[in-house]
């Protein structure tokens, strides 16, 4: 037997160069959604779509897909789901049995409400998944916004005459994906304090989420911003994902 190794290079800067979500998002009425042939849509065409449905994922794919099943999902693993070796280990270390964080999972299961890129729900389809309903459907203006960013980086990177310039094209690229999907819920704002009283009124703010004394006299404490702007474009960084499934299946 032989294990395969493939990667791609430059993934996501590939996918940025397609068109994207940009403006006009809207959701589909019932009527527009029954009308809708999504493997008509072209994949440059001016409006794209980001659907939710659920998958049946038909039992005679099983074992051709079981090396590399599509559709991915983001959960944790249930304890009925481990084999009988990783129950014996758990109960072998003493681990809690419960669910743990939740993980990228490729699974063969069917898929209920699972949201997904119009293009890839083509290509699944191809593959042999069927789409049993359709509960909502999200149209928007998509154009290739990137392209020009990134080959112009491209062309940097092949210019490029030591390891520090080629390496910054790259990061130039990485971090405008970086800024796509960039969780705003996440910030935070760090306050150090020397003085008993300040200590004090740090430790009433309702937006105190921890501190640590640093030693008797400084305390370091970390607060959730009062207002979250969301102002991320996520619906591009969605798509950038959605489409890297393309070139990976």
């Amino acid at each position: 037997s032989q294990i395969l190794d493939l990667d791609v290079n430059g993934l996501y800067a590939a996918t940025m160069r397609e068109a994207l979500p940009v403006s006009d998002f809207e959701w589909m009425t019932k009527d527009e959604i029954a009308c809708l042939n999504i493997g008509d849509v072209p994949d440059d065409a001016p409006t794209g779509y980001i659907l939710e449905v659920d998958l049946r994922y038909p039992h005679d794919l099983h074992d051709t897909h079981s090396d590399f099943p599509l559709a991915p999902v983001k959960q944790s693993v249930p304890y009925d789901w481990l084999s009988d070796y990783q129950k014996h280990l758990i109960d072998k270390f003493e681990m809690p049995k419960e669910e743990s964080t939740q993980k990228l999972l490729l699974t063969l299961h069917d898929k209920t409400k699972y949201v997904l890129h119009y293009r890839i729900s083509k290509l699944y389809i191809q593959l042999g998944l069927e789409v049993t309903k359709i509960h909502r459907v999200l149209k928007f203006s998509q154009r290739a916004f990137l392209r020009e960013f990134i080959d112009f980086n491209h062309q940097l990177r092949q210019q490029a005459t030591n390891s520090f310039q080629k390496n910054l094209s790259i990061l130039f690229m990485n971090s405008i994906y970086g800024k796509t999907i960039e969780n705003a819920r996440k910030h935070g704002h760090i306050q150090l304090c020397v003085k008993e009283d300040d200590i004090l009124k740090m430790l009433q703010k309702p937006n105190l989420t921890q501190f640590r004394a640093l030693s008797s006299q400084v305390v370091i404490f970390q607060f959730a911003p009062k207002v979250i702007k969301l102002k991320q474009p996520l619906y591009a960084g969605f798509s950038i994902l959605e489409l890297s499934k393309i070139v990976m299946y």
